[in-house]
């Protein structure tokens, strides 16, 4: 397999959007999942509670009951994925993107942890509460949720007093905080343009401008929360960027097949495969970005799919370790810049377009990595979730704040193998997933 040089590919990969990755984590040798990182009733996520229950079934019988169980809970869990990614409206396979919501699925809580911003999106709440007493001095900012580089995340519920309360209750419509959403990638360690040369220098989260602000607040800065990386990068390891590197190049290499003799056999779905493959792999089938990558992986290698990078036709670019570093570069660059930040952030509809009530952060870094977006808490939503505001983020814009992953189609040729056992439903744009010339 012809190797091309680092430096050729990082110059190929500058000029166009390439393609396609998302979360993994480290998988387990142990059959049944090893140590539970939650116990009993205290499962924060379809996987781990899937382990839990199948480990309650079969006690100690022999791991292939286990794995039967296992297998069980996984094939639904991918039918359900499949509803979200081809049978709804919102399409996660496009000829120029690749997407899922910010939203964590359901079964995702906090049982036993807070376990959400799974998607290669992280979130948090952000709340300022009004002064204690009338005509009091205004409290900090609270930060709701928020994963932190050390210890445990912010807490969840925000402690307010009956003078507090009646002051919210008085202006409903008021915009008292903010959702963040942030899909800067963890282990990128380099700050956002705007800070300059030091976290010092750092612009604050603000409102907007056309936000209403309640009567006990003159501000639209938070004095207190600055846009540096520990308050706007994502803390989860799977959220980085070698872990998507890392989920795409497996995704490329070995696609599962099904049955040829049983035509029923769910592997025959081409997401489906996808999606069992981010189960062997990783057994995150349960998710939304993994399975969705990893059908328009499955997809690509199944339909001899590469990177034509001098437009003559032909694939020059092959080998999956070669294209998920190209697509996921490392970061920084040799020459010490950074294009890839993190996954861009937009709606279903448009890429560069955010739902009511949300809006860009300005940072500094290029279009293509619309990394941090703000979306306004009014009081009447923070009354409401006072236990958890950062459950209504996840409710009211979670699912619609929309991560993009460029699909240079242009760019990308194939040439199905003669004996593929998919090859026949192969379209010219295999990775759209779901279309009528696939499954």
């Amino acid at each position: 397999m012809r190797l091309i040089d680092r430096t050729v590919l990082v110059q190929l990969i500058a000029s166009i959007p390439l393609v396609l990755s998302a979360c993994a984590v480290e998988g387990s040798g142990d059959p049944t999942g090893g140590e539970d990182e939650c116990t009993g009733d205290k499962c924060d996520d379809p996987g781990a509670t899937a382990d839990r229950e199948c480990k309650d079934k079969c006690g100690s019988s022999s791991n292939a009951c286990f794995t039967e169980c296992r297998d069980a809970a996984a094939l639904d869990h991918c039918e359900a994925r499949r509803a979200d990614a081809i049978d709804s409206a919102q399409k996660a396979f496009t000829p120029n993107n690749i997407r899922w919501a910010c939203a964590d699925v359901e079964g995702v809580n906090t049982n036993g942890r807070d376990d959400r911003g799974q998607e290669y999106c992280e979130y948090y709440a952000v709340v300022q509460p009004p002064p204690s007493t009338s005509g009091g001095a205004l409290p900090d900012p609270v930060d709701l949720g928020r994963n932190r580089s050390s210890g445990s995340p912010t807490p969840l519920s925000l402690t307010l007093n009956d003078d507090q309360i009646f002051a919210l209750e008085d202006e409903p419509d008021a915009v008292v905080g903010q959702c963040v959403f942030t899909s800067w990638h963890q282990d990128i360690d380099l700050r956002y343009p705007v800070c300059g040369e030091s976290n010092v220098t750092c612009p604050k989260l603000s409102l907007a401008e056309s936000a209403k602000l309640p009567s006990w607040q003159t501000s639209r800065e938070y004095t207190k929360i600055p846009l540096t990386d520990e308050w706007m990068r994502m803390k989860v390891s799977i959220n980085s960027n070698n872990a998507a590197a890392d989920l795409f190049e497996k995704c490329l290499t070995d696609p599962p097949a099904g049955d040829p003799a049983k035509a029923d056999d769910p592997l025959h779905d081409d997401y489906i495969r996808g999606c069992w493959k981010a189960y062997k792999l990783f057994k995150t089938e349960w998710r939304r970005s993994d399975p969705t990558v990893c059908a328009a992986g499955v997809r690509l290698a199944e339909c001899g799919c590469g990177v034509d990078t001098n437009g003559d036709g032909t694939a020059d670019i092959t080998d999956p370790v070669e294209i998920s570093r190209g697509v996921v570069p490392f970061q920084p660059d040799q020459d010490g810049s950074l294009r890839l930040r993190g996954f861009h952030l937009g709606t279903w509809s448009d890429m560069n377009q955010l739902p009511s009530g949300c809006r860009y952060i300005e940072t500094g870094d290029t279009e293509s990595t619309k990394t941090l977006v703000a979306c306004d808490l009014t009081a009447s939503d923070v009354i409401s979730a006072q236990q958890d505001p950062k459950q209504k983020c996840r409710e009211k814009y979670g699912d619609n704040v929309v991560v993009h992953v460029p699909v240079p189609a242009g760019a990308i040729v194939c040439t199905p193998p003669a004996d593929g056992q998919y090859s026949a439903t192969c379209s010219s744009m295999p990775w759209v997933v779901g279309a009528s010339t696939g499954s």
